[in-house]
């Protein structure tokens, strides 16, 4: 009885034993590429004298046009940053403050790349 006992524990151990194998998994990133744009908030004074918070609009590829929100500059660090999604590929930049081009790039950027722009 102790014989049957042994072997039947001692096949289990085998066969859990061989169960137990490599597992990989395979991870897809996002196809997603980020901007950022950096910069002080700054009051500029328009034609009655009043002072005005500077405007930033930034045009992507002129069709998407959004209110940019300036970040401060942090040391390799982007939490906290206002991040705008765009696709990977070649673009055209456009960043205008108070209705005046300041930036035009064409820009070629990775998946899963950050693109920093610093307003001044």
């Amino acid at each position: 009885m102790k014989k049957l006992l042994v072997y039947l524990v001692a096949i289990t151990l085998v066969f859990g034993m061989s169960c137990a194998g490599n597992r990989t998994m395979v991870t897809q990133v996002s196809d997603a590429s980020y901007l950022v744009f950096y910069g002080k908030k700054s009051m500029t004074a328009d034609e009655y004298g009043h002072f005005v918070e500077n405007m930033y609009e930034a045009k992507i590829d002129d069709v998407t046009t959004f209110k940019v929100e300036l970040t401060k500059k942090r040391k390799d660090n982007l939490f906290g940053s206002k991040v705008y999604q765009v696709a990977p590929g070649k673009h055209t930049i456009k960043v205008y403050k108070n209705g005046n081009l300041i930036i035009n790039k064409v820009i070629f950027i990775s998946n899963q790349e950050t693109m920093e722009f610093e307003l001044l």
